[in-house]
């Protein structure tokens, strides 16, 4: 009984080592990667299944049909925008005529 206990918590203890090994390895493997091969090796690490969450909602609400899900969130996110007046571009308003206080410089975004 002594021997099993003895290398049961050495199995333990060897197995939190390389779980620990792994981890770190992953994790200094995402500090490296682009963003795209960041989100998909972050989404396998933490067990996310392939499918999009758009397809599962297209099998539970409109049969499969994504085509009809995106005609769904489009005109979901039109009525966000439906009682606003159409802009002009003969109004007069050019992008350039942008005020001060709305203009973001890159070196602050870089401070932040």
């Amino acid at each position: 009984m002594n021997d099993y206990r003895r290398y049961r918590n050495l199995a333990i203890r060897q197995a939190k080592a390389l779980w620990r090994r792994f981890y770190e390895k992953k994790v200094r493997d995402l500090r490296v990667c682009d963003s795209r091969n960041w989100w998909r090796y972050t989404k396998r690490f933490l067990g996310q299944k392939k499918l999009s969450e758009l397809t599962s909602l297209a099998n539970v609400v409109t049969d499969g049909n994504i085509q009809a899900v995106a005609e769904a969130i489009n005109v979901s996110l039109k009525k966000v925008t439906d009682d606003l007046k159409p802009l002009d571009p003969a109004d007069g308003t050019a992008l350039d005529s942008v005020p001060n206080q709305f203009v973001i410089d890159p070196d602050t975004v870089l401070s932040k």
